[in-house]
């Protein structure tokens, strides 16, 4: 039988998230900052990851995601998940061919505790407890 604590692994042998890992972004994370730094950390290549403060059309100030599966099938296991959370809820601007995906979140949300605390969306049965940040802007 495994224990709770193997089963506590991100990434399996061959760089794919386990359940224990997509279970981590279903059950959130704090701040949107945190969020995106476990999505980081599940990432095949990081450097498809880029977050940036610009400002939108309207010039409101945003931290900018920019998420590029680079096409493997692990990013796009992680997209699938990330798509049913508040996080996608709140902030998905685009997606596009190729696999990049844009969320914006307001520079005045990305290190706030309120927003991210619910969990995933309904029916994606949040399971887990929510991860610790890794680090800050990626």
């Amino acid at each position: 039988m495994i224990s709770d604590e193997d089963d506590a692994v991100l990434l399996d042998e061959d760089g794919y998230p386990t359940e224990w890992g997509l279970r981590q972004i279903r059950g959130g994370a704090s701040t949107p900052c945190q969020f995106v730094d476990l999505v980081a950390t599940l990432w095949w290549t990081p450097q498809l990851i880029c977050c940036e403060p610009t400002r939108t059309a309207m010039g409101k100030s945003v931290m900018q995601v920019r998420l590029a599966t680079g096409g493997w099938s692990g990013n796009e296991v992680v997209i699938a998940e990330l798509d049913r959370t508040f996080f996608s809820l709140l902030y998905w601007q685009s997606s596009h061919r190729g696999g990049l995906h844009i969320y914006e979140v307001p520079v005045a949300e990305w290190d706030s505790g309120h927003q991210l605390g619910l969990g995933a969306l309904p029916g994606s049965s949040p399971t887990a407890q929510p991860a610790s940040s890794v680090g800050g802007q990626l």
